[in-house]
């Protein structure tokens, strides 16, 4: 079990809130205004990095499919540390946290097929899952190591 105090528990509260939050904001823009900011986002790592190309159309699909896996990272490592809080042993936590992982992917797909511009699909309800799945795997061994090296 991870440590619990009112305190702890109300950040990763609120954090978690935050990050739905952005994440679905997200997903309720619509095609054009979510592409151009894609585009720009590209444009800056273009920068950074002079060998990704801006105009490459793999470029694009490429940088929004890492976002996608990077937003549920971290919602899923949130939720592992929010459910390593309230179970009583970590372990317990694993499938209602990958079940709210997936269950944020769906909804966010889902709010996706009412926006114009946009679609929902089942491949990025996986990526997304995967992405949470991730975050999770990462949070719990960063926990196990924290732990062992504690005592």
């Amino acid at each position: 079990m991870i440590k619990r105090t009112k305190g702890r528990l109300t950040v990763c509260i609120v954090l978690t809130v935050l990050t739905l939050g952005w994440i679905w904001g997200n997903s309720l823009m619509p095609g054009d205004v979510s592409g151009g900011f894609s585009g720009n986002l590209l444009k800056w790592i273009g920068r950074i990095f002079p060998f990704i190309s801006p105009e490459s159309p793999q470029s694009g699909h490429m940088i929004r499919k890492l976002a996608h896996f990077g937003e549920f990272f971290v919602l899923g490592g949130l939720l592992f540390w929010l459910g390593g809080m309230c179970f009583k042993k970590t372990g317990q936590a694993v499938i209602p946290t990958l079940a709210g992982g997936i269950l944020a992917a769906a909804v966010d797909e889902l709010l996706q097929r009412f926006v114009p511009g946009r679609y929902g699909c089942l491949a990025d309800v996986l990526l997304d899952s995967c992405g949470a799945a991730t975050g999770m795997i990462v949070i719990l061994i960063g926990y196990t190591i924290y732990t062992k090296h504690k005592k």
